[in-house]
């Protein structure tokens, strides 16, 4: 949005993935530019929708949603048949809104989970100092919480393989990762903010990403429940049949045609 192209009369046409700025860093009006000048603005959620049409005050009729989807494919042959220790996924950054020391908080304060379950987080940047301290104040064995860093095979390999996604973050346009998941056959726990019960459906075991003792609440459910852990996999798979990329270039195609 910063950089914005004016091809005279040329139809354009942008898409709006989340409002982060604006809610959380109060950065007004960063797209107005960019909005002003397009036709059409595809989101990727209902929620970042309506946000963007409460905010930017656009008429919905020059909006639409289209989902982004897994693009992982389920195979139960890739199922490690010997598993490592039980562990805990988290993906993606783990800075400010991503609320990773929340969940880290989550689990130090479960003497069920404590110590007694791995955490991997898999992403691009290794630990820093300051999460070691983090690490260290709440009593994290430092030989449970391992740092990966990979493509896309080992991504999948450490979906396939864990005991449960944990998702604690304040605000998402969409939440990749919750869809990855269950399109794996990974169980989530995951919040109830913004656009991810949106993503979750019925398929999520949700917790409010503000009180430390329902995200190890909804924790300890998923990973000492056989039943539940069952359940969401099973209305997992079915979820992430509602996302499917032929269906959102389909879908970006009508969007095009109709602004032409």
């Amino acid at each position: 949005y910063n950089k914005i192209f004016n091809f005279n009369n040329t139809k354009k046409i942008t898409t709006v993935y989340d409002l982060i700025h604006e809610k959380l860093y109060n950065k007004k009006n960063v797209k107005k530019k960019s909005l002003d000048i397009v036709n059409h603005a595809i989101c990727i959620s209902k929620n970042t929708q309506n946000e963007l049409i409460d905010y930017y005050k656009i008429k919905k009729n020059k909006t639409s949603v289209v989902y982004l989807a897994s693009k992982f494919k389920y195979n139960k042959n890739e199922l490690l048949h010997n598993k490592s220790d039980p562990y805990l996924l988290f993906v993606g950054e783990r800075f400010g809104y991503k609320n990773f020391e929340s969940f880290i908080k989550s689990i130090s304060r479960s003497k069920l989970l404590k110590n007694k379950i791995k955490i991997v987080c898999f992403g691009i940047f290794p630990f820093t100092e300051k999460e070691l301290t983090l690490f260290k104040s709440e009593k994290i064995n430092l030989e449970n919480i391992n740092f990966m860093a990979g493509d896309d095979n080992l991504l999948k390999d450490l979906y396939l393989n864990s005991t449960a996604l944990i998702y604690p973050s304040l605000y998402e346009g969409f939440g990749l990762p919750i869809i990855e998941a269950m399109s794996l056959g990974c169980p989530v726990a995951c919040s109830n903010t913004s656009s991810m019960k949106e993503v979750g459906g019925d398929a999520v075991n949700y917790f409010n990403p503000n009180d430390i003792d329902s995200m190890t609440n909804s924790i300890e459910e998923v990973v000492f429940s056989t039943e539940k852990r069952n359940v969401l996999i099973e209305r997992g798979f079915l979820q992430n049949e509602k996302f499917t990329w032929n269906k959102c270039a389909t879908e970006t195609l009508k969007v095009y045609s109709s602004v032409l």
